[in-house]
């Protein structure tokens, strides 16, 4: 843990029921050290180091055109070079992320094309490609974080 910040839960398994979100794992040693990073920055965090392409919503269409859909619409993107130039936080909800430099349009292409349909869905903020490294912390424990 962080030394000087505060142990912080993960939300709720009752926040996350019927809620999904379409994410891409970033694999091999630098995923690992993130998903390290992210276990040491906030206590008892157990998500695994991702982009998020659809931020969570609840969706109502059947699983399998759920299902069939999605896979359509990731055969439409080949793999692609992401990098991460800075640090940066989300201030109004204290999340300490990695910006996207590289990748940044096709990942917001990706958004674009897959937030329609079965996973249109209303999203509280717009949506800004970035690697999450600390969230569910409190604001007077960001720049401690950060």
């Amino acid at each position: 843990m962080f030394k000087g910040v505060d142990c912080v839960a993960e939300p709720a398994l009752a926040d996350r029921i019927n809620s999904y979100a379409v994410v891409s794992y970033i694999p091999g040693a630098l995923g690992e050290f993130i998903t390290r990073l992210r276990e040491e920055l906030v206590c008892g965090c157990v998500a695994q180091s991702h982009v998020t392409i659809l931020p969570p919503r609840a969706l109502f269409a059947p699983q399998e055109q759920l299902e069939t859909t999605l896979a359509e619409l990731a055969a439409e993107y080949p793999p692609f070079i992401v990098n991460m130039p800075r640090l940066d936080v989300f201030r109004q909800t204290s999340v300490v992320f990695v910006e996207i430099g590289a990748g940044y349009n096709q990942l917001i292409q990706m958004h674009s094309a897959f937030s329609a349909g079965p996973f249109a869905a209303d999203e509280p903020f717009e949506y800004h490609p970035h690697i999450t490294l600390a969230q569910g912390i409190q604001p007077e424990d960001v720049d401690a974080v950060f």
